[in-house]
């Protein structure tokens, strides 16, 4: 304790100062408990998890997605780069899990609260940039319905033959067909502004639903890492608090380019054509194609065929396409 020393046999009280005028006996005791600093590898043993260093990039730090962030992060999963352009405001706060930073970059902001927690292993704020190319690594989406009730989580196979724009057709398939998720694109109550300019409005979504989703997204993100597969998991919640898993098919994927453009399907839409080809043998037919066109990329997404509408004209060398019962069509595979 730097008042006394050992000289030889002796022990002897050292001349420093006001020091040397502490007697030991007057000295305190004072009991002291250790503590290490929290690390991402003693954070992972915390939550009974492995810890995960690779590196990965976080795109979109809302409600949501700041919850799901720091859910890994506090787990000791992965090191991050954060992209999210848009600013932190004052409402955000009924939902956010920061809970300061107002005005600044959401991106700045959590990166500046991840780095609080491990200090030594910040993560990385960027400007938002996403690339549209087919290069790099796997890619997962998880995102809300309209009422937050539901989440959706979108995972590519380590191999990534299935990308995400292809695992959405197949989403929305299963939302037009899939009795189980009706009324899952219905939108909640009216949103709320929150400023005066004409697009200052946000959505009425509860943080009870968010706070459930983002626990189960979290883990589940870190699952779906450890498979190779792809998936589009579905957790449907209820406003008592129960939660049903719902798996959507994976098709085997498909595509065509004609004249620069990509048409990409799957085996369950080139099935449900062939066998409304075969139900109207020898008469040339037709339908409606759902799906989605990008046109950035050039590429058309096609989600779901229709068949050939009642009033269309079927001969063996000429077919044209009517429009009788469409709407009421759409209306019965969307149930």
């Amino acid at each position: 304790m730097g008042v006394s020393q050992r000289f030889g046999d002796s022990v002897g009280y050292l001349l420093a100062g006001a020091v040397a005028a502490v007697r030991p006996e007057n000295l305190a005791v004072v009991p002291m408990r250790r503590l290490a600093m929290l690390t991402p590898e003693s954070a992972a043993e915390f939550n009974g998890v492995p810890a995960v260093g690779d590196e990965m990039t976080f795109i979109g730090l809302g409600a949501l997605g700041s919850q799901l962030f720091m859910n890994l992060w506090r787990s000791g999963f992965g090191r991050w780069t954060l992209i999210d352009r848009d600013l932190h405001l004052p409402h955000n706060d009924s939902r956010h899990v920061l809970i300061n930073g107002i005005g600044e970059f959401k991106a700045n902001a959590m990166a500046n609260f991840a780095a609080a927690i491990f200090p030594e292993h910040a993560s990385v704020a960027v400007g938002r940039h996403i690339a549209h190319s087919y290069g790099g690594h796997r890619r997962i989406s998880a995102f809300l319905n309209p009422s937050a009730k539901d989440l959706i989580l979108l995972v590519e196979p380590a191999d990534r033959s299935i990308r995400l724009d292809q695992l959405e057709m197949m989403y929305y398939r299963a939302v037009i067909q899939d009795r189980r998720l009706e009324g899952h694109l219905i939108r909640g109550d009216a949103p709320v502004r929150y400023s005066n300019a004409c697009r200052d409005l946000s959505t009425v979504i509860s943080q009870d639903h968010i706070a459930v989703h983002a626990g189960i997204g979290s883990r589940a993100i870190r699952i779906a890492l450890t498979s190779p597969y792809a998936m589009i998991p579905i957790w449907r919640g209820d406003d008592n608090g129960a939660v049903a898993r719902i798996d959507v098919p994976i098709a085997r994927p498909a595509g065509y380019t004609a004249n620069g453009w990509k048409v990409l399907l799957d085996s369950e839409v080139q099935e449900t054509v062939a066998s409304y080809r075969l139900t109207h043998l020898p008469n040339e037919t037709g339908g409606v194609l759902l799906g989605s066109f990008d046109m950035t990329r050039k590429v058309v997404l096609i989600s779901l065929p229709l068949s050939s509408p009642e009033d269309s004209k079927e001969w063996p060398t000429v077919y044209i396409r009517g429009s009788a019962g469409l709407r009421s069509g759409w209306a019965g595979v969307c149930g």
